[in-house]
């Protein structure tokens, strides 16, 4: 049974958290799941398997502790969710597959996050494979980065539709029943932070309650905005008309008590909040983020189809990103919230959706990748990093650009005997002095030597097998 380890920061909230740990559960059922985490006692969500601490302890630093854990644990496969795990996954790998997976549009980062994350994009190449959460961040990763040969595959999040719609019929923790009476109520649930963008939806509500004043808007999330939230709604003078609830472990009976569900993020991976108001009905109206709601709301995706004003999908409404100076969102609210026929079309084309969007389906997904990655690392060498590569005889397979380009990192620190070819046909003698020949003439390193492939991904498995074929004992993919 192959040893898997999870790699996440915590399990204390968040979409990627939800789905390292409902991806735990469902992998245990065929693996050995070590979840590798900063601080094992937070865990908001249920996960499967061990769980282990790779925290920074005296002497020892995250990488170093998950490089630790990795070899004690004899990892065969390596997952890792959000971008800074997904560096140190990279980074700390030695014989394990590495599996990364993306939750958000690289190219709608802010520019001060750009600036810190884009070298660690950069590594994503030296990844086996990446998984994205939406067929959009699938389209924008490979746009926006040199990915090399990396296989990138959209997988969607988990959503056990059973269990959200048996908890919408529990009892809220708050009790807002005074707060909505005889309202129409709009539901926003999410982190308080500025990719979220409830400050735009307040000015969207603030909007149609000036024609409606039976509105009521109710926000359920906690963040780093919420203080700043809260003075926005006293500006507007909306606090009869906005209640701000804190984030909590069930918010699904407040999906009972809403009429319209309003997600407003300016950019997303998929949105799990979509999902459950899917499950249980509740009709949408949402920004048009480029990944995440227009796959969800309607059959199609495609990219670079931005909608303008708003647009009636199967299952919601998408609307343009919220501006200041249109009102769009507001018609699609308006909509929404007085045409009964309409609203009743979508939240049941919702819950067909949900009936048969399946988990299992994913889990499959998942266990192919697994076991497809490991079956082609079978007959592809390693990568290594420069202090994996022995001082003495090292043969770069390769006389291109690759393997010049291998040459200039190893030339100062290891014994490079030759460059090796398939054939003499080009062949120019020598680079910088040391011999180009065909890999027949190199026999006699074939238990001595290190060959070191500087060419294309895509010829690795074959000039693999033959190098295997020939008899050569340790070889490796450039760094």
């Amino acid at each position: 049974m192959k040893n898997i380890a999870i790699l996440i920061w915590s399990l204390g909230g968040g979409g990627a958290e939800k789905v390292a740990g409902q991806l735990s559960i469902q992998l245990e059922k065929f693996y050995n799941v070590i979840l590798m985490v900063l601080n094992p006692e937070i865990n908001v969500y249920e996960s499967g398997g061990k769980i282990i601490s790779i925290a920074p302890t005296a002497g020892n630093t995250i990488e170093e502790n998950i490089l630790r854990e990795k070899e004690k644990n004899k990892i065969d496969v390596a997952i890792s969710f959000l971008d800074d795990m997904n560096d140190l996954n990279i980074r700390t790998r030695r014989k394990e597959l590495v599996i990364i997976s993306q939750h958000s549009t690289l190219s709608a980062v802010p520019m001060f996050d750009m600036d810190r994350l884009s070298g660690k994009w950069k590594n994503y190449k030296f990844a086996d494979y990446i998984v994205t959460v939406s067929e959009g961040i699938k389209y924008d990763l490979i746009h926006s980065l040199d990915m090399g040969e990396v296989p990138v595959s959209a997988i969607y999040n988990y959503a056990d539709t059973d269990i959200i719609r048996r908890k919408m019929e529990e009892s809220p923790e708050s009790d807002i029943a005074e707060f909505i009476k005889d309202s129409k109520v709009i539901l926003n649930v999410g982190r308080l932070a500025p990719q979220k963008n409830q400050i735009g939806l307040i000015d969207q509500f603030g909007k149609l309650a000036e024609k409606h004043r039976e509105v009521k808007l109710v926000i359920v999330g906690s963040g780093e905005l919420h203080e700043k939230i809260l003075e926005h709604i006293q500006e507007r003078k909306l606090q009869d008309k906005v209640f701000l609830l804190p984030y909590c472990a069930n918010p699904f009976p407040y999906y009972k008590m809403a009429d319209v569900f309003a997600f407003s993020s300016d950019f997303e991976g998929l949105g799990n909040v979509l999902l459950e108001a899917m499950a249980v009905g509740l009709p949408i109206v949402s920004t048009d983020c480029f990944a995440g709601p227009r796959e969800l709301l309607d059959d199609e995706w495609q990219e670079y189809s931005c909608v303008r004003e708003y647009k009636i999908c199967k299952r919601g409404i998408l609307v343009e990103k919220i501006q200041t100076d249109h009102d769009d969102y507001v018609k699609a609210l308006e909509r929404l919230l007085y045409d009964k026929k309409l609203r009743a079309e979508i939240a049941e084309n919702e819950r067909i959706y949900m009936d048969e969007y399946s988990n299992e389906q994913k889990t499959r997904q998942w266990i192919d990748i697994i076991e497809n990655a490991c079956i082609r690392n079978t007959f592809v060498p390693s990568k290594a990093s420069l202090e994996d590569i022995p001082d003495t005889n090292v043969i770069i397979y390769g006389a291109g650009k690759i393997g010049k380009d291998v040459y200039e990192q190893l030339w100062k620190h290891k014994n490079i005997i030759g460059f090796a070819v398939s054939d003499s046909d080009g062949n120019p003698g020598t680079i910088n002095g040391i011999k180009v020949d065909v890999i027949e003439h190199y026999i006699e390193y074939t238990e001595t030597a290190t060959v070191v492939l500087g060419l294309r991904d895509i010829f690795h498995e074959e000039i693999y097998r033959k190098l295997k074929e020939l008899g050569f004992q340790k070889i490796v993919r450039s760094f």
